[in-house]
């Protein structure tokens, strides 16, 4: 066989690897929270395979196998080897497609400048690194391991304790959404639609941009009051849910409104459920936003239009659930409160952790490499 049908033969192998096991993939990231991302980031972007034909069957076989441990939340295995192998075959595929197809291709121009940033990165890298006093770090090194993994241990903990959470508020919304009355949240919605944001013949659908306007954080749900009234200058609708099944169909419907009646908008996801749950949405160029109100994010603005979730279902007929529907809110609460107290404990640990590189860099050396890398660059 040709070199070029082994290797499309290795990445049509591992292509098929990678939609087994997706569906898995995003079951470990939904199970254990919005505090993975920021470990498979910053894991995989310093990390790299080769996209030979060798190196792509060998993450093929070690993406099946790390699919087969039991991630679960607190009792399972750590799950960041799995994700950030997840995240490197989708770049080694990337990469190796090119290489088969050509799809992307520079003209001799930008792949000299694109060769010249990649050289000033390594040499930056490699200057910051001679500007720390090595000797002063390895005197502290078991005290820096130590911080290290208990660093790691306690955020690992707060993931655990906020995926509960996101499992018991999700099941809470499910009980709700069995007395939801839909057809009357959808012909509410539909008019509201229609008169907040009027329909316009002959535009592109508009653009969506995704964000969080609350989050569990160190010292507690941190909310971003302040974004609401810049955003929503005009109008702003609070949908009173305090189970959040109608406000998310209601938000859902609202954000696909805006999208064909061709209005850019920004889209709040719920932390605990960013897949299938928005809390929030602004159109700036209406001055218009629709936020959720509930226990961890109260609205209680001065001018706003309040919709309450309780006149769109039978209240009635959650009455048999009622104690289920408490004790799933009390102990979801405190675990977010866990989850926040160890993110603050995780906090002053990597405080503690820095501390040791702080006294260990040498500042005015990497002004020196800042300047140098300025000439270079910009020739400053």
């Amino acid at each position: 066989a040709k070199p070029d049908d082994a290797l499309s033969a290795a990445c049509m192998t591992l292509l098929q690897t990678i939609e087994a096991i997706k569906p898995r993939f995003y079951q470990v990231l939904n199970e254990n929270g919005i505090f993975t991302a920021a470990s498979i980031v910053s894991r995989s972007a310093g990390d790299a395979r080769g996209t030979d034909v060798q190196s792509l069957e060998k993450l093929s076989q070690e993406l099946q196998s790390l699919a087969q441990h039991d991630y679960d939340p607190l009792f399972g295995a750590g799950f960041e080897d799995f994700l950030v192998t997840f995240m490197m075959s989708l770049a080694a595929l990337a990469t190796a497609a090119n290489t088969l197809h050509g799809w992307l291709k520079y003209d001799e121009n930008e792949l000299a400048k694109i060769n010249a940033l990649s050289s000033c990165r390594a040499a930056w890298s490699i200057l910051l690194y001679e500007t720390l006093d090595h000797a002063a770090l390895r005197g502290h090194r078991e005290e820096i391991l130590a911080l290290g993994h208990r660093n790691s241990f306690l955020l690992q903990q707060a993931s655990a304790h906020y995926a509960l959470a996101c499992a018991l508020l999700a099941r809470r919304r499910a009980l709700a959404a069995q007395v939801v009355n839909t057809d009357k949240v959808d012909r509410f919605t539909s008019r509201l639609a229609a008169r907040t944001m009027p329909r316009r013949r002959g535009v592109k659908d508009g653009v969506q941009r995704h964000r969080l306007l609350s989050a569990p954080t160190p010292g507690g749900t941190t909310v971003f009051y302040d974004t609401i009234p810049q955003l929503a200058k005009q109008a702003l609708y609070a949908i009173h849910d305090p189970y959040g099944a109608v406000s998310a169909r209601m938000l859902a419907q609202l954000a696909r409104a805006a999208k064909v009646n061709g209005y850019d908008a920004i889209l709040c996801h719920c932390p605990s459920d960013q897949a299938n749950k928005l809390d929030a949405l602004f159109v700036p160029s209406l001055g218009l936003g629709f936020v959720t109100a509930n226990t961890w994010h109260p609205m209680l603005f001065a001018d706003q239009k309040s919709i309450h979730a309780s006149r769109f279902m039978e209240m009635q007929a959650l009455e048999k659930d009622r104690r289920a529907l408490r004790f799933q809110k009390r102990l979801a609460g405190e675990l977010i409160e866990k989850a926040c107290a160890a993110q603050t404990e995780a906090k002053a640990v990597h405080d503690e952790l820095e501390a040791y590189y702080i006294a260990a860099v040498d500042f005015e050396a990497v002004d020196r490499v800042r300047s140098r890398l300025e000439e270079e660059l910009f020739g400053k």
